[in-house]
């Protein structure tokens, strides 16, 4: 439930009787108005009659009318000073127009006089995570879902809201807490064991071309699967700016054939410096990948990054190194200089997101087919969060150049280019406060002037999820 419907079904109305006397002092001091509050201060004997007046918030529907209400409430901001529900349904009216730092000022003060008050501190949450305070907001959400009375509704609109905020901050925990989670699924994919799109491969000898079938334990092998997904990830706060973030991910998929069982590990450690104008982050970072028994890749990375402070998008520029080597075949490994570009925006339940990344692979030996490496690599993402459940869609492009001919008996010593991309659908319903309902859809393809590295894979997966 948005603030703004919150506030246009609950705030109070005006009886006609205290209607009358609101219009006749508003008819007496607008011509006084420049004088300031101490012409409004000689009618307070009649004002005290009247009260602080309620909002009128009935059912504003554009930016156009929200201001309008909001004008004719500037003129009782001495009388209400002290009125709690009064700054809370400003706030929530100024969170409603965007104007998130108003908001987040009016509703300061409602919690000032009235601690308790969940409407004011919900809406102050949502103000934070527009501001850019993504762990200011989950903290003050994780105190109010630990509230027994707190309505079931806004128990729903925190909750899905939750989600949003850790998106948009990455995968972050409320200070000084820890968040684990444990997935189970169940599908099928069309290529378990990697195998190349192509079944044969084109030798190009100096005596001339010769096709070759490749062997047949090399092809696509489809089949069902099933896949064990933990994520652990901890947040905790150094000082009022600076924390630091652990986070670590193991994705286990077992296959009917051991030689295409799969393994991902992953961790990594984050540094971040906080403020309203922008965040600074220092990570470093440990992946492996294993196929079989085959030990594909191990990756180490250093990163810096710069996210600019905004209300609906935030911008960021970074700059990484990253060591990579190949233990199955040594003679691949290189060194990985990149810089990053990238755009998240969010409002209400949805989130867009763009990342850029261009690399320099430098190779580890000088007989590395391809020599030097030209990567490029682009991730778009969106991502929908409702009290009934999330989606995400998300887009992977990637492309690999090589400097020099990668192979005299492949496509006469041609250079060799790779194409990628990948798209991933996610759905995910919620049954409980921990357990969730969930189902993927991904489709991958790896196009290549040379027809060994071409490898297509689709996969459909159902199964459950465990939030603690």
């Amino acid at each position: 439930m948005s603030a703004a419907r919150r506030v246009r079904y609950t705030a109070p109305a005006c009886y006609p009787r205290d209607r009358l006397i609101i219009s006749v002092v508003q008819f007496i001091v607008a011509p006084l108005r420049p004088f300031g509050l101490a012409v409004l201060a000689g009618f307070s004997g009649l004002a005290a009659a009247v009260g602080c007046p309620p909002i009128d918030a009935s059912l504003p529907r554009s930016s156009e009318e929200i201001d309008f209400v909001l004008r004719q409430t500037d003129v009782y901001v001495g009388l209400c000073a002290n009125d709690t529900s009064w700054f809370a349904e400003r706030g929530a009216l100024l969170l409603s127009a965007g104007r998130y730092a108003e908001a987040a000022e009016s509703l300061e003060r409602a919690i000032l006089l009235t601690p308790s008050h969940a409407g004011a501190r919900i809406d102050y949450a949502d103000a934070l995570a527009a501001l850019g305070d993504s762990v200011g907001a989950l903290a003050l959400a994780d105190s109010l879902l630990a509230l027994p009375e707190l309505p079931l509704k806004a128990r729903a609109h925190l909750q899905a809201r939750i989600e949003v905020w850790r998106e948009a901050s990455g995968p972050v925990a409320p200070a000084g807490q820890y968040q684990a989670d444990l997935g189970l699924q169940l599908g099928w994919e069309s290529n378990l064991n990697g195998g190349p799109a192509a079944d044969s491969v084109v030798l190009t000898p100096p005596e001339g071309a010769v096709r070759l079938p490749l062997d047949g334990s090399l092809l696509p092998r489809s089949g069902l699967a099933s896949i064990l997904d933990l994520d652990v990830r901890g947040l905790h706060s150094l000082s009022a700016e600076w924390s630091v973030l652990a986070h670590g991910q193991l994705r286990l998929r077992d296959a009917p054939n051991l030689a295409s069982d799969y393994l991902l590990s992953q961790a990594d450690v984050s540094l971040i410096r906080r403020r309203r104008d922008g965040d600074l982050a220092f990570q470093a970072s440990l992946l492996n990948q294993n196929l079989g028994s085959l030990h594909l890749l191990e990756e180490s990375r250093l990163i810096a990054q710069y996210t600019w402070g905004g209300e609906f998008c935030r911008p960021s520029l970074g700059a990484d190194i990253a060591a990579r080597s190949y233990p199955a075949a040594p003679l691949l490994d290189g060194t990985q200089y990149g810089l990053r570009l990238g755009l998240q925006c969010a409002d209400g339940v949805w989130r867009v997101s763009s990342d850029l990344r261009i690399a320099e692979d430098y190779a580890h030996s000088p007989d590395r087919p391809g020599g030097r490496q030209q990567w490029a690599e682009l991730h778009l993402g969106g991502a929908w969060q409702g009290a009934q459940g999330r989606a995400k869609v998300g887009l992977n492009l990637g492309a690999v150049h090589d400097a020099d001919g990668y192979s005299s008996l492949l496509a006469s010593n041609a250079r060799r280019h790779v194409w990628r991309s990948a798209v991933r659908i996610e759905l995910a319903h919620p049954l409980t406060r921990h357990w969730e309902l969930g189902a993927s859809l991904e489709y991958f393809r790896q196009q290549s002037n040379i027809g060994l590295f071409g490898l297509d894979n689709t996969g459909l997966y159902f199964g459950a999820r465990y939030r603690y």
